[in-house]
C-alpha cells in the first residue's frame, strides 16, 4: 500500500512515521475509521469517517503519524505537540509486548478520543488561557472545555471557584505588556506585587548579569568559590579545569556551577559525576546535605538502568548519578554506553589527574566523557607541572579544538608571561601606567601573539595604559581585560590557600623522640642491610617494592616480626604504583620477577627481630602522646599509617582505653561513611587511617594529625595534613605529631629534609615538581650499598641544599604557575559588591515575598514564623496540586517531590528556612530558587499575566533622600557573546536626570525584600514625561551599547579567525616538514596521507572562517518589564 511517503509490501497492525508533509494525501490512501489530531491547529475536511482534535497537557508521544489497524477499521493519530520525532517503525501487534511504544500510543489515542473536540468546531480558548467574563470583566483561567450543540462550554476558575460558562460569555484577556505609559493608567500594584513581578522576571529569564548560585545552598559564602562560576559563565564552551589547592572546597564549587547551569537551563536533567571509589559516598553526602540533590550510585544495576533510559530515547526522563572511575573505565557496559553516545548536560570528574596519561583506560574514558558532555568540569588539587604533558593532556580532553597539538601548546602559553608581568605591576605603576606599555607590546613578539593582540580587550587595555594615571575604576577594568586575555582563562582556574583572605589555622609540628633499645636498632639495621644487599643483587636502583619491608620495619617492628614469622620464602615485592598503593599486606612471599635472588632469610633476620621481645618503644611513646591530649586542646585525633597491619596493631592496643576506630583501603565504602559520620558526631576520639581511605574526606573538626610512620613522598605528608588544614577548620592550631626515631631513613633523611623545607609548617604545593624527582634520588642514595656512610651523608646533604635553594627560589616557580592560573584572583574583586550591592542575585527575602503571595493566591496554606530563622508551612489540597504539576525529579528539597506533595496534601508541617548558613545536617528545607515551592510559584505567576502587575509606588529603607521613577527593561544582545541583562533606569523626579546609583539601589531592595508600600502617589500626567525621559536615556544607552558591542563583536570575530589561521599555519608548517621527510624516503602512502591532512586543514579553516563571518552581525533589543515610583525612607 502506498502512503505517499513510502511503500510497504506487508500491512502491519501498528505503524509510525516521524515526518508527514501532506496529511490529506496520506489519508487518501487509507480507510480511516477515526482521525485524532493531537496538538497543533485543528484541520477541517479530512477524508475520515470521524475526526476530532485534542490538546495534551504534556509532551507524551514523539511527533509524527500513527496508524492503528483493528477489526473495526483504521484509526489515525497525528501528533503535533509532542517530543522530538523518533525512528520510523511498523510492527504486528501479536509480535510485540503490551508495553511496546506503539501499543502505548494506541492507548493514548483512546484516552484523548473520549475528550477530544470534533473537527471543524475548535474551541476558542485552550486550557490555561486567561479570559474575562463578559459584562463584569472578572478575570479567570480556563481549565477545560466540552463541545455542546455547535459551541463549547468552559470550566473557568475564578477566585478559587470553578464556573461553567458558554463560549459566548467569555472574552480574551487583553493586556498591553509593552507600553509603560499604559501601565501608569492601571491601579498601582502593592510593593509585594511589584516585587513578585521582578522576581518572576529574574527566574523565568536566564539573565547574564545575575548570579543565581549566590545564597542558594547550605554553604558559608566565600567569594573565591565563585571564581569557577564566573569563569564558566564567560567560557565559550562551558568546560573548565578547577585546580584549587586541597581543602578549598572544589566539591562546593562544582555544586555551585551545577546550580548556576540549572538556573540558565531549566531542562538540565542529565548529570554524571565520576570520581575515585573512595569519594562516591562523599559526593552523595555533599550534594544531599548542601544542595538538596540526590545522586544515585551507579553500580552495575545503576549503569544498566542508565542504559535503559538512554535506549528509550526519552530525553525528558532525568537522571543524576555518581560512578566510580574504577568501575566505569573497566565496566563491560561501557561499550554499550559508547554505542548509545549519550548526551549529558553536565559531567564532573573529581581527581581528574587520573585521566592525564594518554594510552590508559582512564584517558580513553576521559575522551568519551568529553564527547558526551555539554558542560564538563575537571577537579584536581594535584599541581600540574608545566614541563610535563599532564596539563596539555587534560586541556586537550576539555577543549580539543582549542588545545589540539602538544607542540603548539607552549606557544599558546607564551603571551601569558607578559600579561602576568603587567598584572603584577599595574598597581605599583598606577601613576605612570605608560611604563607598562612596552611589556604589553612584547606580546606581539610571541609566535601566536597576534591571536591575543587582535582581541578587543587588548586594544582597550592598551588605551587604558596610555594615560597619565589610573584611578581605581581604570585599574579594575585593566585587570578584567588581563584576565580575559590570558590564553588559559577560558578553561582553567586555580586558587591557592595563600590567596584566600581568611584566618588560617597555624600548623605546629611536634617531634616525639623514640629512644629505641639496642635490640630494636639491631632489628632495623638487619632489614636495612637486606634492602641494600638486595639492590646490589638485582643490579638496579632501589624501587618502591624494595623499600616496603624497610618502611614496615620503621613503622612497627612487632608487625614486621609477625610478617617474617608467617613466611619463610622471603619478602614479597609487588609492582604497585605509589599513587594507588594503600598497603603492603603481603610483605612476604612473591612471584614477582623482581624478587629473584634476594629473599629475606629468616635465619639472617628473624633472630634479630625476635630479640626485641615484647618491647615496643614507639608504641609506648604513642600511648604517652594520647595521655597528654590536654596539650592538644582535647580535640579529636587523626592517626595515619601506610600499613593496614600497623593500623590493626594500634587499634588492638587502644581498645578498652580510648575510643578508637580504624579505616583503610579494605574498609567497605558504606562502612567508611558510617565511620566518618560517627567520628564527626563525636562518638569516638581517635581515627586510625591510611591515605587512600581518607582521600577526599574532610576532617576539619580535628585538631591533631599523627604521622605514625612518615611517607617518603612529601606530597603524601601534605595530603595527610591537608585533610585537617582546610576551609572550615575552627581550631587556631593544628598539631602535626611526628615520631623521631634516630637511625631510620625516615628520621635521618626525610624528616630532616621536610623540616628544612617547611613541609610541616605550610603548604608546599609549588615545590611538588622539584621534590618529585629528588625523593627517588634520596631513596637511592639511602639504600646504595656502594656508598660509605660518609659518602652517603655528603650526597644527602648535597640534595638537601639543592632543594632548599629551590625552596628560596620558589617565586620563579610561582611565576611559571601563573601561566596556569594567570591573575585568576582578580576575577572576583568586587564580586560581593556587584551582586549584593547592585541586586544582581536572587535573594532569600525576595523569595519569601514570592512564596507569601503565591500561598495567598487561592490556597488555604498557612505560613507562620517558628523562631531562629525558621518558618512552618502547613499546606492544603490546592497547594499540593500546584506543586504536583511540576513533575520531574523534585530536586531542591530534602523531600522527593512525591513526599513533599503528600505532606502538603495531608497538612503535615514542613519546616523551612531562608538562611543559607544553616548546619548541613539540619532538618530544615532551605528555600532557594530551586525549591519546588518556588518553582511552582514562578510557574503560577508566569502563566497568569493578570496576576503580575507592572507598576507601583514603593519606599526603600536606605540611601540618599529623594524620589525617582525607575523603569526596568530586559536587554538582549546577539553575536558571538550573547547576553540577557536587566537594565534599570532611574530618573530623579526633581532634576529629571538619570541616577545610576538609585537604579542599583532599587534592584538591591528587591533582592533583599525591602520594598515597602508608599501611599503618596503622583498624577499619571506628571509621570509620563519622566517615563519618556527614561525611555530616551535607555535608547541612548541602547545605541551606544550597540556600537560598542558591534565593534567588539567584529574584533572578536577577527581575533578568532586570526587565532584559527595562526594555529593552522603552525600545523601546516609541521605537516610540511614531515611531508618533506616522507618524500625523501619515497613513502607514497604517507606522502598522500600528509598531503591530505594539509588540504583538510585548509578546508576546515575556510569553513570555520565562513561560520565566524556569518556571526559578525549584532543587535541589542530591549523590552520593558516594570515601572516604579521609588522614595527613600531612611527612617
Amino acid at each position: 500500500m502506498t502512503y505517499g511517503w513510502r511503500t510497504v509490501t506487508a500491512t502491519p497492525d501498528l505503524e509510525y512515521q516521524p515526518h508527514v508533509d501532506d496529511l490529506a494525501l496520506v489519508l487518501s490512501g487509507l480507510v480511516a475509521g477515526r482521525l485524532l489530531l493531537l496538538g497543533g491547529d485543528p484541520v477541517v475536511g479530512m477524508p475520515a469517517v470521524e475526526g476530532r482534535h485534542a490538546v495534551p497537557p504534556d509532551a507524551l508521544l514523539p511527533n509524527g503519524l500513527y496508524v492503528f489497524r483493528t477489526a473495526l477499521g483504521t484509526d489515525v493519530l497525528w501528533c503535533q505537540r509532542g517530543r522530538p520525532p523518533a525512528l520510523a517503525e511498523a510492527v504486528f501487534r501479536e509480535s510485540v509486548p503490551a508495553d511496546h511504544p506503539l501499543c502505548k500510543a494506541q492507548q493514548w489515542f483512546e484516552f484523548f478520543w473520549a475528550q477530544a473536540t470534533p473537527l471543524g468546531l475548535a474551541p476558542a480558548y485552550g486550557e490555561g488561557d486567561w479570559v474575562t467574563i463578559a459584562g463584569d470583566r472578572t478575570v479567570g483561567r480556563v481549565e477545560s472545555s466540552t463541545a455542546r450543540d455547535q459551541t463549547h462550554v468552559y470550566k473557568v476558575r475564578v477566585d478559587g471557584q470553578v464556573r461553567s460558562i458558554p463560549e459566548a460569555g467569555l472574552r480574551p484577556l487583553s493586556i498591553d505588556d509593552d507600553d509603560p505609559v499604559t501601565w501608569l493608567e492601571s491601579s498601582p500594584a502593592s510593593a509585594k506585587e511589584l516585587s513578585v513581578s521582578l522576581t518572576v522576571t529574574k527566574l523565568t529569564n536566564p539573565l547574564t548579569d545575575v548570579i543565581y548560585s549566590y545564597l542558594s545552598s547550605k554553604t558559608v559564602f566565600r567569594p573565591y568559590q565563585f571564581r569557577p562560576v564566573l569563569r564558566l559563565l564567560e567560557s565559550p564552551h562551558q568546560r573548565l579545569l578547577i585546580a584549587d589547592e586541597v581543602g578549598l572546597g572544589k566539591t562546593i564549587e562544582a555544586g555551585l556551577i551545577w546550580t548556576e547551569l540549572e538556573a540558565r537551563n531549566p531542562h538540565l536533567s542529565r548529570v554524571l559525576i565520576v570520581c575515585p571509589a573512595a569519594l562516591v559516598k562523599k559526593w552523595q553526602a555533599e550534594m544531599r546535605n548542601r544542595f538538596d540533590r540526590r545522586l544515585r550510585e551507579l553500580d552495575r544495576a545503576g549503569l544498566e538502568d542508565l542504559i535503559e533510559v538512554l535506549r528509550s530515547g526519552d530525553e525528558t526522563k532525568p537522571f543524576f548519578g555518581v560512578v566510580s572511575l574504577e568501575r566505569l573505565r573497566s565496566s563491560s557496559l561501557l561499550a554499550e554506553l559508547t554505542e548509545l553516545h549519550p548526551r549529558l548536560d553536565l559531567v564532573i570528574v573529581d581527581e581528574a589527574h587520573y585521566l592525564r596519561n594518554q594510552g590508559t583506560l582512564s584517558y580513553e574514558l576521559g575522551e568519551l566523557l568529553s564527547d558526551w558532555a555539554d558542560a564538563l568540569l575537571f577537579l584536581s588539587a594535584t599541581p600540574l607541572n608545566l614541563g610535563s604533558s599532564d596539563l596539555f593532556n587534560l586541556l586537550n580532553l576539555l577543549a580539543p579544538d582549542e588545545f589540539a597539538d602538544p607542540h603548539i601548546f607552549p606557544l599558546q602559553l607564551e603571551p601569558n608571561r607578559f600579561l602576568n608581568r603587567v598584572a603584577q605591576h599595574i598597581y605599583d605603576h598606577r601613576n605612570e601606567p605608560r611604563q607598562l606599555i612596552p611589556t604589553l607590546d612584547a606580546v606581539r613578539t610571541c609566535q601566536l601573539g597576534q591571536a591575543v593582540v587582535s582581541q578587543p580587550e587588548y586594544l582597550q587595555l592598551h588605551d587604558l595604559l596610555d594615560a597619565d594615571a589610573l584611578g581605581a575604576a581604570e585599574i579594575a577594568r585593566a585587570r578584567r581585560h588581563l584576565v580575559e586575555l590570558n590564553t588559559l582563562s577560558s578553561v582553567l582556574t586555580r586558587t591557592r590557600k595563600v590567596d584566600v583572605a581568611e584566618q588560617k589555622a597555624v600548623r605546629e609540628p611536634i617531634s616525639v623522640d623514640v629512644p629505641w633499645t639496642p635490640a630494636e636498632q639491631q632489628s632495623y639495621r638487619a632489614v636495612l642491610e637486606w634492602a641494600r644487599q638486595r639492590a646490589m643483587a638485582l643490579d638496579h636502583p632501589v624501587g618502591f617494592t624494595t623499600q616496603m619491608p624497610l618502611r614496615q620495619a620503621a613503622s612497627c617492628l612487632p608487625v614486621m616480626r609477625g610478617v617474617v614469622a608467617e613466611k619463610d620464602a622471603g619478602i614479597a615485592a609487588h609492582s604497585y604504583d605509589d599513587e594507588d598503593f594503600d598497603d603492603w599486606d603481603a610483605i612476604v612471599g612473591s612471584d614477582s620477577p623482581e624478587d629473584d635472588g634476594a629473599p629475606l632469610s629468616p635465619t639472617a633476620i628473624a633472630a634479630a627481630l625476635a630479640g626485641v621481645g615484647e618491647v615496643d618503644t614507639k608504641l609506648d611513646c604513642f600511648l604517652r602522646v594520647l595521655e597528654e591530649t590536654d596539650r592538644w586542646g582535647g580535640g579529636q585525633m587523626l592517626v595515619f599509617s601506610f600499613f593496614r597491619r600497623t593500623i590493626a596493631y594500634l587499634e588492638a592496643h587502644l581498645q578498652g582505653r580510648w575510643r578508637a576506630r580504624s579505616m583503610h583501603g579494605g574498609t567497605k565504602m558504606d562502612e567508611r561513611q558510617r565511620i566518618m559520620d560517627d567520628f564527626r558526631a563525636g562518638k569516638f576520639d581517635i581515627l586510625l587511617a591510611s591515605e587512600v581511605a581518607s582521600e577526599g574526606l574532610d576532617f576539619e573538626f580535628c585538631s591533631v594529625v599523627v604521622n605514625y610512620d612518615l611517607p617518603w613522598n612529601p606530597m603524601k605528608v601534605e595530603q595527610r595534613i591537608g585533610r585537617l588544614d582546610r576551609i572550615g577548620q575552627t581550631h587556631e592550631k593544628i598539631f602535626v605529631v611526628n615520631f623521631h626515631v634516630p637511625g631510620t631513613i625516615e628520621t635521618d633523611i626525610f624528616e630532616r629534609l621536610y623540616e628544612r623545607i617547611g613541609v610541616f609548617q605550610e603548604s608546599i604545593g609549588e615545590l611538588e615538581p622539584i621534590l618529585r624527582d629528588r625523593v627517588n634520588e634520596l631513596a637511592n642514595i639511602a639504600l646504595d650499598p656502594s656508598l660509605s656512610e660518609a659518602q652517603r651523608e655528603r650526597r644527602i646533604g648535597e640534595v638537601a641544599v639543592v632543594v632548599e635553594n629551590q625552596r628560596h627560589a620558589v617565586e620563579d616557580l610561582r611565576e611559571a604557575q601563573s601561566l596556569l592560573a594567570g591573575i585568576d584572583h582578580l576575577l572576583i574583586e568586587g564580586f560581593e559588591q556587584d551582586t549584593a550591592g547592585r541586586g544582581r542575585f536572587v535573594g532569600p527575602h525576595e523569595l519569601a515575598v514570592l512564596l507569601e503571595r503565591f500561598l495567598a493566591d487561592g490556597t488555604r496554606a498557612r505560613l507562620t514564623a517558628a523562631g531562629s530563622g525558621r518558618v512552618e508551612l502547613v499546606g492544603d489540597e490546592e497547594l499540593a496540586d500546584r506543586v504536583a504539576r511540576l513533575g520531574g525529579s523534585g530536586t531542591g528539597s530534602r523531600f522527593t517531590l512525591s513526599e513533599l506533595v503528600a505532606r502538603l496534601r495531608d497538612g503535615d508541617p514542613v519546616h523551612l528556612t531562608y538562611e543559607t548558613g544553616i548546619d548541613t545536617r539540619s532538618s530544615l528545607d532551605l528555600i532557594t530558587f530551586r525549591h519546588p515551592l518556588i518553582r511552582a510559584a514562578t510557574r503560577w505567576f508566569g502563566d497568569r499575566p493578570s496576576g503580575v502587575k507592572r507598576f507601583g509606588a514603593v519606599r526603600i529603607p536606605s540611601g540618599p533622600a529623594g524620589r525617582w521613577l525607575v523603569v526596568v527593561h530586559l536587554a538582549r544582545t546577539t553575536g558571538l557573546r550573547p547576553s540577557l541583562e536587566l537594565w534599570p533606569v532611574a530618573i530623579d523626579l526633581q532634576t529629571g536626570e538619570p541616577d545610576e546609583g538609585a537604579a542599583d539601589r532599587f534592584l538591591a531592595a528587591v533582592a533583599r525584600g525591602e520594598l515597602h508600600d508608599d501611599e503618596e502617589l503622583l498624577s499619571v500626567e506628571s509621570l509620563v514625561r519622566h517615563v519618556e525621559a527614561a525611555e530616551s536615556h535607555l535608547h541612548r544607552r541602547q545605541i551606544e551599547t550597540q556600537g560598542e558591542r558591534q565593534a567588539d563583536n567584529e574584533a572578536l570575530v577577527d581575533a578568532r579567525i586570526a587565532a584559527q589561521r595562526a594555529s593552522v599555519q603552525v600545523k601546516v608548517g609541521r605537516a610540511r616538514q614531515t611531508l618533506s621527510l616522507e618524500k625523501v624516503r619515497r613513502s607514497k602512502p604517507l606522502t598522500r596521507l600528509h598531503e591530505g591532512r594539509i588540504n583538510n586543514l585548509r578546508i576546515r579553516l575556510e569553513e570555520t572562517v565562513e561560520e565566524l563571518n556569518q556571526r559578525r552581525g549584532l543587535a541589542v533589543e530591549t523590552h520593558p518589564v516594570a515601572v516604579a515610583v521609588m522614595r527613600t525612607d531612611p527612617g
